[in-house]
């Protein structure tokens, strides 16, 4: 009978599916009560803060921007990418610094915008040549010491008179004729002790101004010349030396020595290093040279001395040509001094003419500078005028040292004619 029993049962029971309402409604008993948090209720009055929180961050953000937009140059806003070192205007055109028609460095925008002719270089503009004006004028002398040899040689005669009288009559009418214009000093050397051996040491070691410069005049020329006796030895070069002194205080003006001598050294000085000295000194002192009644040995020294000097050295051999040899240095000198002091005055007139120019050129460019800060000129521009200064300033210098030099020409020239007439 067991056998019998039915061998479906089983697979029946096994296969009789599951009921989901059922499922459904046992899993709904067996679940737990959850744990979670219920979520917060949110206060009005921190959501109000939040907002306005957020609405003061976007003000505070839109005002940075504003005004980092503000600050940029619009070259770099409206060029992506651009730096300040490479600011570039749109359409920009510099081609105006390059047109200059007079070709004097200064550009043709620069010369309107100052009043300047862009068709008249300023170099030409301010030249001058007006040195053919009268210049007699008692603001004008010159300064002239007259250097005498009192040495004992002088008392020889020529034609029955001294040497020492003779150049005492040619000393006072060059001072009746010159006195006018020129200050005149008078200086003398070896009227001390003898020409003696024994007296050689006192007499070479005494040169001295018996007349200041501008002091000796035709009232008191006779009382100054009077006293000096003929006695000593021949010092030219401490006299050149200690005549510096003389000239102290009249640096830029026309200085002169005019030697009267009628031999050579004597006293073992050095009157070439001397006289080459106070030529070159701060007074620039020219020494002049007479000889009077001097042989062919000590006229070859003395022709050195006046070289060194940058002077003339003249010769006489008696008393009338010496009286005419101190009218010619007179006129001679008058002549230069006259030229000299005529470029001088131009020199400054000259420079003085640039000068403003430069100036009113050089105010302009700062104050164009001025545009690049104010975002009204790119940096392009900017550098080109500061180039433009640059090459302006340098421009002045050269011209003020090529007018000094042709000055200094122009007057050498007229001085070793003069000399040399």
């Amino acid at each position: 009978m067991d056998n019998q029993m039915p061998t479906n049962t089983q697979s029946q029971q096994t296969s009789t599916p599951l009921d989901p309402t059922s499922f459904n409604s046992n899993q709904n008993q067996a679940s737990p009560p959850s744990n979670t948090p219920p979520l917060p209720q949110t206060s009005p009055n921190k959501n109000l803060l939040l907002i306005i929180a957020g609405v003061v961050f976007l003000i505070l953000i839109f005002s940075f921007v504003t005004l980092f937009f503000k600050k940029m140059p619009t070259s770099i806003i409206n060029e992506p990418g651009a730096s300040m070192d490479k600011v570039k205007f749109p359409f920009e055109d510099l081609s105006k610094y390059d047109k200059d028609t007079d070709a004097d460095g200064f550009p043709d925008f620069v010369e309107d915008a100052i009043g300047l002719d862009k068709n008249v270089s300023e170099a030409e503009r301010c030249q001058q040549n007006a040195c053919d004006v009268n210049l007699d004028t008692e603001s004008q002398k010159r300064n002239v010491l007259i250097v005498l040899d009192a040495s004992g040689s002088m008392d020889l005669q020529i034609s029955g008179q001294k040497r020492m009288d003779l150049a005492k009559q040619a000393i006072k009418d060059y001072v009746n004729q010159a006195s006018e214009t020129t200050n005149i000093g008078l200086m003398i050397y070896g009227h001390k002790g003898s020409n003696n051996v024994a007296d050689k040491p006192v007499s070479c070691s005494t040169a001295e101004t018996i007349g200041q410069i501008g002091t000796v005049n035709p009232q008191n020329i006779d009382t100054i010349l009077s006293p000096i006796k003929s006695t000593g030895w021949t010092l030219m070069g401490k006299a050149i030396n200690e005549a510096v002194k003389d000239f102290a205080g009249k640096e830029g003006q026309k200085n002169e020595i005019i030697i009267v001598t009628d031999g050579e050294e004597t006293c073992d000085s050095d009157p070439v290093s001397a006289a080459r000295n106070i030529k070159n000194s701060p007074e620039s002192v020219t020494v002049n040279v007479i000889g009077f009644a001097v042989d062919t040995n000590a006229a070859t020294s003395l022709i050195q001395i006046s070289n060194a000097g940058g002077g003339s050295f003249v010769t006489a051999s008696n008393g009338e040509e010496l009286d005419q040899k101190f009218k010619d240095l007179y006129e001679k000198g008058q002549k230069a001094y006259k030229f000299t002091l005529c470029k001088g005055n131009e020199l400054q007139e000259i420079t003085k003419c640039y000068q403003d120019a430069y100036d009113k050129a050089d105010k302009y460019i700062q104050n164009e500078k001025k545009k690049y800060f104010d975002n009204k000129m790119s940096l392009n521009e900017y550098n080109r005028l500061g180039d433009l200064s640059s090459k302006l300033f340098k421009q002045i210098m050269d011209f003020r040292n090529q007018s000094l030099n042709k000055y200094q020409k122009a007057t050498e020239d007229v001085r070793d004619k003069a000399n040399n007439d």
